[in-house]
């Protein structure tokens, strides 16, 4: 499934994206998200060029996530996967997210530079650059950053 190519979804109830069996494939490509919005699919989840967050964002159980480009939230909650999920960059990645929390579940890997800038909190709860080390990985000042 495809959400994006300049799409601005505009809900009180958000984006829940629920697939009951089987394995697809979700992608968010130039895409802003009005409301709470969840993915859950055991698939493939990829944020790629340009993904905005105006509110809080779940991917609970993907098989993977890729992400590349700007991901943009504006101090909302993100969660990126569990700790079985895993993050591969396939480019060059700026999260900016105000005063929001960040959390990465899974490792990180990717020969690419994540650059993090949040006041809120960052976690990062696996490994990072294990597989495929990251040509850097940076967080700003005045959030608190956990590894």
């Amino acid at each position: 499934m495809l959400v994006g190519n300049g799409m601005y979804v505009e809900s009180s109830k958000g984006l829940k994206l629920q697939a009951s069996s089987g394995l697809y494939d979700v992608h968010l490509v130039d895409v802003a998200l009005a409301a709470d919005s969840a993915v859950q699919s055991s698939g493939l989840l990829s944020l790629e060029s340009s993904v905005e967050f105006n509110s809080s964002f779940d991917a609970t159980s993907p098989s993977i996530i890729l992400i590349s480009g700007s991901i943009l939230a504006h101090n909302s909650n993100l969660v990126f996967g569990d700790v079985n999920t895993p993050v591969v960059m396939s480019g060059d990645t700026i999260f900016e997210n105000g005063y929001g929390n960040l959390t990465f579940g899974g490792s990180i890997d990717g020969y690419f530079k994540l650059d993090v800038r949040s006041g809120g909190s960052t976690e990062f709860l696996g490994s990072i650059g294990t597989s495929m080390a990251l040509s850097g990985l940076s967080t700003d000042a005045p959030g608190k950053s956990s590894l």
